[in-house]
């Protein structure tokens, strides 16, 4: 596994004002590979302008802005077959710049066609969806996570999802889970042949206070049922009292019907430590104590050439990492970049080719990024 591309892309592309790019979803899914080209997503948040970005990297690094929209936090791309693409992203009501949760009224799904590379959007749900939605693909059918909040029913707080043909045919919604602690997850989600798996990352408000951040969830779904449930709780450890986060939910991945999932726990009594964790429905069960004496803030799955990989970052040093030989074989500090997170191109969003490549789009949330926060684009190749 090597290095093949490298860029820093243009200062101006960056976050202005705060660090909304990557800080609002690491859940998120922001780029594609489709073919030889990659689809990404910039969102830019100038004052009174905010919007996502859509542009088109080609193989010789060169890359165009091919569509714009108006939107309050960055959004999701994810890939089908024959090259077709569909960017999600939520509104507001008119002329709401900092939006609470409340304001959020609409989802917009956006089609983009490889090639034509021309995007139009309509609404798909009309619900006041909460910000934080989640995305994946199989390349024949897509599908969009989100939670809501409570209203006047006995349904309380919810999860919904929508299914998506290639075609742009999009289901109604379906729900997933009711009466909920939060409408609040970060769903990260997988397409199976059946359904959805989902991990999420409980979020919950609480006035004048940080939100209290101490479970993580499992959604699943399939032809013939719905279930969910906790599947990491460190609100029962006795630092919990005193720390309002001691989780951090981080990714899942199928491969080949094997479901892999990383997440942390923040409960070392010393310091603000990550425990990373990885857990699979194959029965494997890993600590990540041994790699390296670095404090991982996120660690993500990738494979190529068959092999497992996590591409990972410390607050200011990138990393991929052998994952059965718990071994770094790259490591690289970018200059300017701090509170670093990594997406991935991943075919859980329907990336073509992901099987060749490693793409990774590296962006900073750090307070002295700012203004302009750089942003990189690497590749890794077997």
């Amino acid at each position: 596994m090597e290095l093949s591309k490298h860029k820093r892309l243009d200062k101006r592309h960056g976050s202005k004002t705060q660090p909304t790019s990557a800080a609002w979803g690491w859940n998120r899914n922001p780029m594609v590979r489709m073919g030889s080209d990659l689809y990404f997503l910039l969102y830019n948040n100038a004052p009174r302008k905010h919007r996502i970005e859509i542009y088109k990297m080609t193989p010789d690094l060169k890359y165009i802005r091919i569509g714009k929209h108006d939107a309050p936090r960055p959004g999701n791309i994810m890939a089908f077959d024959r090259g077709v693409m569909k960017v999600v992203l939520v509104q507001t009501k008119p002329g709401t710049t900092y939006p609470n949760d409340s304001t959020y009224i609409k989802m917009r799904l956006g089609t983009i066609t490889a090639g034509d590379d021309s995007i139009n959007f309509r609404t798909i749900v009309d619900e006041s969806p909460n910000i934080r939605v989640g995305v994946a693909s199989d390349g024949q059918e897509g599908a969009i996570m989100w939670g809501e909040p409570a209203r006047e029913n006995d349904l309380g707080n919810t999860m919904k999802a929508v299914y998506i043909s290639k075609l742009g045919r999009v289901s109604k919604p379906d729900l997933i889970a009711k009466n909920l602690p939060t409408p609040t997850y970060y769903p990260r989600l997988v397409k199976t042949k059946s359904g959805i798996v989902a991990v999420g990352e409980e979020d919950i408000h609480r006035p004048n206070q940080e939100n209290l951040r101490q479970k993580l969830w499992w959604f699943k779904t399939t032809d013939s049922f719905k279930r969910h449930g906790k599947f990491h709780d460190a609100s029962i450890n006795a630092i919990a009292d005193q720390r309002p986060r001691t989780v951090y939910g981080c990714d899942v991945y199928n491969f080949h019907g094997t479901i892999h999932r990383t997440y942390a726990e923040l409960t070392d009594e010393n310091k603000n430590w990550h425990r990373w964790f990885h857990v699979s429905t194959n029965d494997r069960y890993d600590v990540l104590d041994d790699i390296a004496d670095v404090n991982f803030n996120f660690m993500r799955i990738a494979f190529l050439g068959g092999r497992l990989y996590y591409v990972a970052t410390s607050w200011d040093t990138f990393f991929v990492i052998d994952a059965d030989r718990r071994r770094i074989v790259f490591q690289y500090k970018p200059n300017g970049m701090t509170g670093l997170v990594p997406f991935i191109a991943s075919p859980m969003a329907g990336s073509q080719q992901s099987n060749r490549f490693i793409d990774v789009l590296l962006m900073a949330t750090g307070k002295d990024s700012f203004p302009y926060s750089p942003i990189e684009y690497l590749q890794f190749i077997e």
